[in-house]
């Protein structure tokens, strides 16, 4: 996985915290800390400025949550906002949908839209049983990250969801239904990509 553009150091206090509702609450003293993690450079004005607009968003909308709040393609944004939360909140706050209707996660919207964006989710968590955690997560009709990989043209998005993974983890990923009973080879089939069969077809021989 590419390596990420920077991390807190241990002995800042993490300036962003998950409430129980799902949002998230932000110190007033996000910028010092930032500053102090970071350095000056000139995305930093920018990287908070991302970061007041997320919590506005969810003044102005209360039913929904953080996943729909930012450009899932704001890579940078994305990498110090997770870089900012507590190791033992991280999963919880990822694994947190952006609405209650259908119930995509962050990693979901990744899938979809940027493989950047899912490298630094996964590389966020700190072990296999958190990625697995976030890669078997389902929306409401039951589909996963993987089930979604197989609707890109590139093969890339699978192995990218895939890699450092144990082998029976990734069978269990690799047969799991969603509520109509598709596995992700059903998928696959389904959308009609060439690599993106290949991908898959290359990931259940080895498992």
């Amino acid at each position: 996985m590419a390596r990420r553009i920077w991390k807190l150091p241990r002995h800042y206090r993490y300036p962003i915290t998950l409430l129980e509702d799902g949002r998230i609450s932000v110190d007033d003293n996000l910028e010092f800390h930032l500053k102090a993690a970071l350095g000056v450079k000139e995305k930093l004005s920018y990287l908070v400025d991302t970061i007041r607009e997320i919590i506005a968003y969810q003044t102005e909308h209360p039913d929904e949550r953080f996943a729909n709040a930012i450009d899932i393609k704001q890579t940078d944004a994305l990498d110090i906002i997770l870089q900012c939360i507590a190791p033992e909140q991280r999963l919880t706050f990822l694994n947190t949908p952006g609405d209650q209707t259908d119930q995509l996660t962050l990693l979901h919207w990744a899938t979809k839209l940027s493989n950047a964006s899912a490298k630094i989710i996964l590389q966020s968590v700190e072990n296999e049983e958190d990625r697995y955690q976030l890669l078997s997560k389902c929306e409401c009709r039951k589909i996963t990250p993987i089930h979604l990989a197989c609707t890109r043209e590139e093969e890339e998005p699978i192995g990218i969801l895939l890699s450092g993974l144990s082998k029976e983890r990734r069978t269990q990923l690799l047969i799991k239904c969603d509520s109509n009973g598709f596995t992700p080879l059903h998928w696959v089939c389904a959308n009609g990509n060439q690599k993106a069969f290949e991908s898959l077809l290359s990931e259940l021989s080895h498992c």
